[in-house]
């Protein structure tokens, strides 16, 4: 949804507005559950930053591309979170596999890149028959 509103000419500014609210919404429930741990849930890296991760990267990635700002300028709990996780090595492999998929998508290498996949695959079945 959020793809479809980048073109300023002929994007929808209430599905913008509402799609900026949610965000926001949705942060803010989620920085009041964010505790004084160095991770999402607990001490250690646990699957809920690993989801967490890559959702906060779209959010802060994919609203300025709407022309709103980025939502992770506030709240205080999320941005302590958001600066803690980004020195864990882990994270940071995570965001960086999100950045490079963003990118595929974005110019085409993504469809390029599946597309040789399949032709090498076809190759090397048509070779073990």
């Amino acid at each position: 949804m959020i793809f479809g509103q980048r073109n300023p000419d002929n994007r929808n500014q209430s599905v913008v507005d509402l799609l900026v609210g949610q965000v926001r919404h949705d942060l803010g429930a989620l920085d009041k559950n964010l505790g004084d741990v160095p991770f999402a849930a607990t001490t250690q890296l646990t699957r809920a930053d690993c989801s967490l991760v890559p959702a906060l990267w779209m959010c802060s990635g994919s609203l300025p591309m709407l022309g709103a700002d980025s939502p992770l300028t506030g709240p205080d709990r999320l941005i302590f979170y958001r600066e803690r996780i980004a020195e864990n090595e882990n994270a940071a492999r995570i965001i960086e596999e999100t950045n490079r998929g963003l990118k595929a998508r974005m110019d085409g290498t993504g469809r390029r890149m599946s597309e040789e996949g399949l032709t090498e695959a076809k190759v090397q079945q048509t070779e073990n028959n």
